[in-house]
């Protein structure tokens, strides 16, 4: 019981330190309506919608298969690993974006995310999803990491929060992962809504 309490402990003292991350186009009683939202929650042990957005670098994007391309040749089981910068939930806007999607925020970490393919170009091309299941690092500035598993792509895609470290240490809880749009790179711009239980 005592280590529940501590853990539950740790995850307040995380969220709180996150709530700077809500969009700032919020108006001031919506933060409040929100904290009173997270104050509710918390009685349950839950934290939810707190959200972080992340422009993928297609820059970044690595097959481990030589002759693998994106979109056209796919073949279930390719393997890769990209990134892309972290920013305050409701900083990246709706549709294309250049890159940085911003000019006036800074990135609060960054995101890495390791994956495979589950099926071929062809399927995607068709609009089969999910298309991946993958592993995802949120490595936040301040030393708050937070770890995910599941599917994505194509959709919006409910996910694991599967553990952390530093200031994450114990969490548990999902998030949804919603493709937003596209940036300049050519890869996605995503939001990821959290709800943590401690």
């Amino acid at each position: 019981m005592k280590r529940v309490f501590s853990l539950t402990v740790l995850a307040m003292g995380s969220v709180a330190a996150m709530l700077w991350w809500q969009p700032a186009v919020r108006a001031a009683d919506d933060k409040q309506d929100n904290k009173l939202t997270v104050a509710r929650a918390a009685e349950q042990g839950f934290f939810s919608g707190y959200t972080l957005d992340v422009a993928i670098d297609a820059t970044k994007f690595q097959f481990q298969r030589d002759t693998a391309v994106l979109p056209t040749n796919l073949i279930r089981g390719d393997v890769f690993i990209t990134e892309g910068p972290i920013y305050p939930g409701g900083t990246i806007a709706s549709g294309t974006t250049a890159f940085p999607p911003t000019a006036t925020v800074q990135p609060i970490g960054k995101w890495v995310c390791r994956g495979t393919f589950q099926i071929p170009s062809a399927q995607i091309a068709q609009g089969v999803t999910p298309f991946v299941y993958s592993t995802q690092y949120f490595l936040l500035n301040d030393g708050t990491s937070i770890v995910t598993e599941g599917p994505e792509g194509g959709a919006a895609f409910m996910r694991a929060i599967t553990g952390g470290w530093d200031n994450a240490i114990g969490l548990q809880g999902d998030n949804l992962e919603t493709p937003i749009g596209s940036n300049a790179t050519g890869m996605f711009n995503v939001r990821f809504t959290f709800r943590i239980k401690g």
